[in-house]
């Protein structure tokens, strides 16, 4: 869908003379990422929009994304399960901040068991996209930095009774840490397997 969608746009803007012939499988998958971003930030809008948790949704995702960058994790093998994991991904935990009344024990647990899998296994490489062992060590050392900046920020939280915020960040880093387990059994069934 995306591919056809990306090689169109593509075409017409070859057509105008934009893009060499070389330069063309640059742009069509630039444009076919873009859309794919696009589909995804739409349908977290919609989610967070539709359970009006806005404020839950953004804090979570600001928290999640530069953390999951580094720290890796599972992966989908393809565009439309990984838009489809992040729908179900991003309702699951709006719906846990909504119903889960807060606790400092419940939501600290839950920052606790993602704080450990980020410390201990970070960074963790898809089969498709290894990390050489320099990237390792920057990966490992921005994320276990982005980690230790979301821990103060909940402390800061809790500090202040800001427990909109300690909700969605504690969420994050234990989102993160479970999809890090996730990768790293994914990975060992891989090379069991091969």
């Amino acid at each position: 869908m995306f591919y056809k969608l990306s090689d169109q746009v593509t075409s017409r803007i070859q057509q105008y003379g934009s893009i060499s012939d070389e330069d063309r499988e640059i742009y069509r998958y630039g444009i076919q990422q873009g859309l794919i971003l696009l589909l995804n930030v739409i349908t977290t809008l919609v989610i967070s929009i539709v359970l009006k948790m806005f404020l839950d949704c953004l804090l979570y995702m600001i928290a999640f994304i530069p953390l999951r960058v580094y720290a890796g994790g599972y992966h989908a093998r393809t565009h439309i399960r990984c838009s489809i994991y992040s729908a179900i991904q991003i309702l699951a935990v709006l719906l846990t901040i909504k119903m889960l009344p807060y606790t400092t024990a419940v939501y600290s647990a839950f920052a606790f068991c993602g704080f450990l899998s980020v410390i201990l296994f970070s960074p963790v490489a898809d089969i498709n996209k290894p990390l050489d062992e320099l990237e390792i060590l920057i990966y490992r050392k921005r994320s276990l930095m982005i980690l230790t900046l979301l821990c103060l920020s909940i402390i800061l939280c809790h500090y202040y009774h800001f427990v909109c915020g300690i909700k969605p960040l504690s969420m994050a880093i234990f989102s993160v840490g479970v999809l890090i387990v996730l990768g790293k059994m994914k990975n060992a069934l891989y090379f069991q397997n091969n």
